[in-house]
């Protein structure tokens, strides 16, 4: 049976001392948490966090991507939709 964090009970322990509060010190928002730990799945072995990966995937990947999106977005409407916007 599963704990309140999803881990069977002889993990949540080590789970929470070894990086839940650490995770949470940093100030960063817990969606880039679960994004940066999706984005790593599956785990063959034992994985090692390091800060240079986290802010790569963060910058690289989760926001240039984003960035990208929104980008399109903007530039498809404004020609799409330029006759009927109010200048």
């Amino acid at each position: 049976m599963s704990g309140e964090c999803g881990l069977p009970p002889q993990y949540q322990l080590t789970f929470f001392r070894v990086f839940g509060n650490n995770a949470q010190e940093t100030g960063q928002p817990p969606s880039v948490w679960r994004y940066y730990l999706l984005s790593q799945r599956p785990e063959t072995n034992d994985s090692a966090f390091l800060w240079s990966k986290f802010i790569a995937a963060n910058n690289n990947e989760l926001l240039a991507n984003l960035g990208n999106f929104v980008n399109r977005v903007c530039h498809i409407s404004r020609l799409r939709l330029a006759a009927y916007m109010v200048t």
